[in-house]
């Protein structure tokens, strides 16, 4: 069962999918919600080399960074409320915090089912030509519960009823974040496809998996079998 989720937001434009998904969802599952608007004090006043005579100057930069982060954030929090209110949320609660993102993000975490973020979220991080902010990356490989990124910007909204792509080759983390997915009541939203891709037993494997989904109340679970020949690049 989902009964909390936990939304890191950084201010930035494209949080507004992120938002209006994690509402969505808390909504569906009845579930409570915490925004969590997080200024990344770790990374704007980080240590780096200046000039001589340049450290006032930094600090007067730190300042107004600071300062700008944590009016993006609060705005963020503010738009927020007015959505949760608008969907007719009753069970949710803001936060603004400073620290380490990752940090942050997974302290908090531990009190809650997943992690809800936009896919663009770089909490004032340089992106450095990286595709997934390194911050982001870091939360997905190391957080403490599941993560659900979602697109950055568009004409994106929530879907329930689009099928949900399980890649499963019946190993022990994919048992797990099986598993999971089906505990959390996340599979009882929609058609579910079990992608079973390379792996000589694919049909045995994604037959378990549709069993199990189905058992969590999965409306839909079809198996998608590519043999280690179909898998081949030509």
């Amino acid at each position: 069962m989902l009964a909390r989720i936990l939304l890191a937001l950084d201010g930035a434009p494209a949080r507004r999918n992120a938002c209006a998904f994690a509402l969505d969802l808390a909504r569906a599952h009845r579930a409570g919600a915490t925004a969590l608007g997080i200024v990344n004090s770790a990374w704007i006043q980080r240590p780096e080399p200046v000039p001589l005579g340049g450290f006032e100057y930094k600090a007067s930069l730190d300042l107004h960074l600071m300062t700008s982060a944590s009016q993006r954030v609060c705005a963020a929090l503010e738009q927020f409320e007015e959505s949760a209110r608008a969907a007719g949320l009753s069970d949710f609660q803001t936060r603004a915090v400073e620290g380490d993102v990752v940090v942050l993000v997974q302290q908090e975490a531990t009190s809650h089912d997943l992690v809800v973020l936009s896919r663009e979220a770089h909490f004032d991080v340089e992106r450095e030509g990286l595709d997934v902010p390194g911050c982001v990356d870091r939360l997905v490989r190391t957080g403490v519960r599941p993560i659900i990124m979602t697109p950055a910007s568009g004409g994106w909204t929530p879907d329930r009823s689009r099928p949900v792509l399980v890649a499963f080759d019946g190993s022990a983390p994919a048992s797990r974040a099986l598993h999971l997915f089906a505990l959390l009541g996340l599979a009882a939203d929609g058609p579910v496809h079990v992608l079973c891709a390379g792996i000589d037993d694919g049909e045995l494997q994604a037959a378990a998996a549709c069993r199990l989904l189905i058992a969590h109340g999965c409306p839909d679970a079809q198996a998608i079998i590519l043999t280690p020949a179909d898998s081949a690049s030509p």
